[in-house]
């Protein structure tokens, strides 16, 4: 799995790739590309906005955007 699809399903706290698509109102198969390819710009910005956190973290894993009561 890719990296930042693994920090996509920490902000989300969600395991389940048809439960973050459906989150995201994207198709099951588009989270299933970002599994193996990384999650897309338009994807993170997406995320960070219905789970409250840094587009940057999701993407990139910059530390200093990781959200606050995650370890």
């Amino acid at each position: 799995m890719h990296d930042s699809m693994k920090r996509l399903h920490e902000v989300s706290g969600v395991n389940r790739k048809n439960a973050i698509a459906k989150q995201l109102d994207v198709s099951p198969s588009t989270v299933t590309n970002w599994s193996t390819r990384g999650v897309s710009k338009e994807g993170a910005i997406a995320a960070a906005d219905i789970y409250n956190t840094d587009a940057n973290y999701i993407l990139n894993g910059d530390e200093s955007r990781k959200p606050i009561g995650l370890t």
